[in-house]
This record gives C-alpha cells, sequence and structure tokens, in this order.
C-alpha cells in the first residue's frame, strides 16, 4: 500500500502541474489535441507522459480500485475530501470513455455476484446511493445548464453510432477482422506479424489513416480473430474462463472488479501486445 500510495500522490502532483501548463504553449508535454467527436473538434485531453489519454487512463485504472473499494469499504486511511479528488480527477481531464464504461460495466457486475453479502452492510448500501443520488443530481444540473457540453456530445454520438472512435474500437473492428479473414484461413486466421502486409490497404482506408501511421487494429479481441483465427480467440477465451475458475477472484473484491474490466476492454480497445493489459490480467488471476 505505501508503493501505490507514493504512486497515487506523485500522479496528483502531476496533475496539478499538467493543469498549469494547460495554459501555457508547452501543453502538448502533458496534453493531447484531438478531434474528440462530431462537432466536438481540438479538445485537450491529458495524456500524461504516454502516447495518448485512454492509456493514461488504463494504467490508472489499478490505483483508481484499488483506493476507491478502500473508500467504499471505509478502510481508506486518507480523508475522502482528498481522496476523491486524486481519484477522479485523472478520468476527468484524460476523458476517456471506454475505460469510464468499463469500469462502470465492471462495478455493477462485481454489485450484482456479491449483492447478497453487500446488501447487509447498510452503510456499503447507503454509500452506494448517495454517490447515485450526487451523480443523477450532476448530470441533470449539466443537463439544464450546459447541455451542449462535451460529454453529452459524445455520449449521443456513441448512441447514435457516430462517434468515429467509439465505433472504430468496436464495431469497426470487428468489420475489419471479417474482411481479413476473408483473405487468409478463418480458423487460423491470417497469422502472427502479416497484419502490416495483408491488411496495410484495407485498414488504412478504412480508418483514412496517413501513409505514416502504423498499421493496427485498436481492438485485441479483434485483432487475436484476425491474427490466431477463431480456433485463437477460441483459445484466448478459454484460457480467461479457465484461469478464471481456477485462481477464483470472486473470492476477491479487487480481483473481481479488475477481471471484469479487462474482460470487456479485451472488446473496446487496447491490442494484443499490450503490457498495462497483460498487468491487469496478472493482477486479476493472482491472489
Amino acid at each position: 500500500e505505501r508503493t501505490l500510495r507514493l504512486l497515487l500522490y506523485t500522479n496528483a502532483l502531476l496533475c496539478l502541474l499538467a493543469i498549469l501548463f494547460y495554459f501555457t504553449p508547452f501543453q502538448s508535454l502533458f496534453w493531447s489535441r484531438q478531434n474528440l467527436t462530431s462537432d466536438v473538434n481540438d479538445f485537450l485531453r491529458l495524456k500524461m507522459f504516454t502516447y495518448e489519454p485512454s492509456y493514461y487512463a488504463l494504467l490508472f485504472v489499478p490505483l483508481f480500485l484499488y483506493f476507491f473499494l478502500q473508500y467504499v469499504f471505509r478502510q481508506n486511511q486518507l480523508s475522502g475530501r482528498l481522496l476523491l479528488p486524486m481519484l477522479f480527477l485523472p478520468f476527468i481531464l484524460s476523458f476517456s470513455i471506454g475505460v469510464i464504461g468499463c469500469l462502470l460495466a465492471a462495478g455493477f457486475c462485481c454489485w450484482i455476484i456479491r449483492f447478497p453479502r453487500l446488501y447487509r452492510n447498510r452503510r456499503i448500501v447507503n454509500g452506494f446511493i448517495n454517490l447515485l443520488f450526487i451523480t443523477v443530481v450532476l448530470l441533470v444540473a449539466a443537463g439544464i445548464f450546459f447541455p451542449d457540453n462535451p460529454l453529452f456530445i459524445r455520449i449521443e454520438n456513441i448512441l447514435s453510432g457516430n462517434d468515429s472512435s467509439a465505433e472504430g474500437r468496436t464495431a469497426d473492428a470487428f468489420i475489419i477482422a471479417g474482411r481479413l479473414l476473408e483473405q487468409g484461413n478463418p480458423y487460423w486466421g491470417i497469422g502472427a506479424g502479416q497484419l502490416e502486409l495483408a491488411g496495410a490497404d484495407l485498414i488504412r482506408g478504412y480508418y483514412l489513416y496517413y501513409h505514416t501511421t502504423a498499421v493496427a487494429i485498436p481492438n485485441a479481441a479483434a485483432e487475436t480473430l484476425v491474427l490466431f483465427g477463431w480456433l485463437g480467440f477460441g483459445v484466448r477465451m478459454g484460457i480467461e474462463c479457465l484461469l478464471f475458475a481456477i485462481t477464483k477472484p470472486w473470492k476477491n473484491y479487487y480481483r473481481l472488479t479488475i477481471f471484469f474490466f479487462v474482460f470487456f476492454y479485451q472488446f473496446t480497445g487496447s491490442y494484443i501486445t499490450n503490457v498495462a493489459e497483460y498487468v491487469l490480467w496478472i493482477l486479476a488471476f493472482t491472489n
């Protein structure tokens, strides 16, 4: 815990430093300027010292869950007034809807599985009710006074299928995977290391990449399907389910939430050589 707390403090200080750099000509050291979604252009998102904001948000997930679960179960040694801003500020500044969405889905699944035990603890139930009430009030207030804020615009575009980033990392990734499998063997895939050769023209034309942009499918599950076919995809899912049964993450809230998060996230982003994703799998399957 001492190590994680040091990382949490360090990240919080760097976030404050990044906010200061936001107002300087050197904002690119911490921030990434992107066309976020339709009607939201030149939007600055915190990437810290990584290559993109969503990867920074992914790296922060183990820290967030560790201290947030401590707060939920009243085991935190830090004051909530200090802890909660340090936990939520990175996600607010990085504005990674994919990571936030997978966290919400993971938390919901964990809540459903452990509901009989959680329900007996009235303090935890009241805490969730209060958190839900505050969230709803904030969203309603934002909808009334700031209806055209970037969050609402992006959520609306995602739901309507007009968000190129969300579509590109989910549905489009599997569409490309299906087209590439037609060129190779659907059971064995096109082979490891063959994406640059077999899919360069298709991927660049579909995603409108520059010729200097590296060819990739921004979805770990879809990339596995392309490279190793349905057999490899089945092996990937089988290994995850087998390790889940053997290591029993459901005995620990932290491991269970991480498992659900990374399981969902592999269908919404990442790539098969993503070290951060493998670290999350290790945390989920390690007692």
